[in-house]
């Protein structure tokens, strides 16, 4: 079994399920997260904010319901746990037992940013984290807000391209930053996920049979949050659907995403080649059926 935790950094990512997987060793013996509401899983329940999704329908599709996931379902940390072996989903940090840290905790909470801070990946490497995952920033350009707050200005993706030109610029400079922590960090074993990252894109311009409506959320939206409407049904369809509200994409493309991802950390966690095969196989029914 590997002697290092695995740390993944969620841009713009990121559950308190407790379901269980198939049984199966770890490839990892600890996992812990840090983004934000595509990452979260129950963080914000606890917290004075809007940005809370504790309430039908969010969660229709998830075992437990309405959790505090930012989806009808699984999020792309979740499929990560499944893919790493663990037989829980890591929980978040603000319902986690002192047992609970011994695999890992989920710090992802809603509406997270960055902060105006420096140091804090040497603090984790300092605290023992050797094989670390970050995740670029996807396709903001696409998601259903951004084309109705910006427009697409005609552009041949149908996405507002200004924003995802921006994000290239800011991935620029993440991909150098991770490079320059892996060349001064001995021991340390950075990945830049940028393959999970592009699955919207991809998506947008192959298209795939089963994800057919693109720009559209699920779920019935309140036009100021951008979230679903408390307690309305949603598309009954979700399998067709990329986006859940206007800013989260659906199970279905976080399924996707999380495949083409794991690939890319594959080398760092893997001590067999089980390891990820779930992955492999659904990353190559995606493709198969584009």
């Amino acid at each position: 079994m590997a002697s290092n935790p695995v740390w993944v950094a969620a841009a713009l990512m990121v559950v308190a399920g407790f379901s269980s997987f198939a049984a199966g060793e770890k490839a990892v013996p600890c996992y812990f997260i840090f983004g934000d509401s595509l990452a979260d899983n129950g963080n914000n329940n606890w917290l004075q904010t809007v940005a809370k999704v504790d309430y039908s329908p969010y969660g229709v599709d998830f075992r437990r319901g309405a959790t505090g996931r930012f989806t009808n379902g699984r999020n792309i940390v979740d499929f990560f746990a499944e893919y790493l072996g663990f037989e829980n989903y890591i929980p978040p940090f603000a319902t986690a037992t002192i047992i609970d840290t011994l695999s890992g905790l989920n710090y992802g909470s809603g509406s997270a940013g960055i902060l105006d801070e420096t140091g804090a990946q040497l603090r984790l490497y300092v605290a023992g984290a050797r094989k670390i995952g970050v995740f670029a920033l996807g396709q903001i350009g696409c998601v259903p807000f951004a084309i109705r707050r910006y427009g697409t200005n005609g552009s041949a993706s149908g996405c507002a391209e200004a924003l995802n030109d921006a994000a290239v610029l800011f991935n620029v400079q993440l991909k150098s930053a991770i490079d320059q922590l892996q060349a001064t960090l001995p021991g340390a074993q950075f990945v830049y996920i940028g393959s999970g990252s592009d699955m919207l894109m991809t998506v947008r311009r192959k298209g795939l049979k089963a994800l057919e409506v693109l720009d559209s959320p699920c779920c019935t939206v309140e036009a100021e949050s951008g979230q679903c409407v408390p307690d309305q049904p949603s598309c009954p369809d979700r399998s067709r659907y990329v986006f859940w509200d206007w800013f989260h994409p659906t199970e279905a493309l976080n399924s996707l995403t999380a495949a083409a991802a794991f690939e890319a950390v594959r080398p760092i966690v893997a001590h067999s080649s089980s390891v990820g095969e779930r992955s492999m196989i659904r990353l190559a029914a995606a493709v198969q059926a584009s």
